[in-house]
């Protein structure tokens, strides 16, 4: 289930994760997940990639559309309000500069890529 909140430049979000996931994981654990999750594309080399997708706000007030919209260059997305919920499992807010992040951003990071993998291949010439 999501729920969006138009904002000047960005977009929030609140989500709500379900299929007994609390039975599972605890919402420190799904906290952990998110943080330590790795960005694939700058791992590669795509410079325009941000180092760190997604950022986890522990503070209650966080994220705030004038104070985090702007992180890793506009490219990365906020996360904060984690909550358990005794009958949507686990809900939290997600915030994205949906101007910065949309298709552009996406469309250089997806040439980069393209770029770093054709140079990765060996070469096949014809005899």
């Amino acid at each position: 289930m999501i729920a969006l909140v138009d904002i000047v430049e960005g977009e929030s979000s609140r989500l709500v994760v379900t299929h007994h996931v609390k039975d599972r994981y605890s919402r420190l654990e799904i906290m952990i997940i998110i943080k330590i999750k790795q960005n694939k594309t700058w791992s590669l080399g795509c410079p325009s990639a941000p180092r760190h997708t997604i950022i986890v706000h522990e503070q209650p007030d966080r994220p705030q559309p004038r104070l985090d919209r702007c992180y890793q260059d506009s490219a990365g997305v906020s996360v904060g309000h984690m909550c358990e919920c005794q009958v949507l499992d686990i809900k939290f807010v997600v915030l994205a500069n949906n101007v910065s992040i949309g298709a552009t951003t996406n469309s250089i990071i997806n040439t980069e890529l393209a770029v770093i993998r054709v140079s990765q291949k060996p070469s096949r010439t014809l005899v």
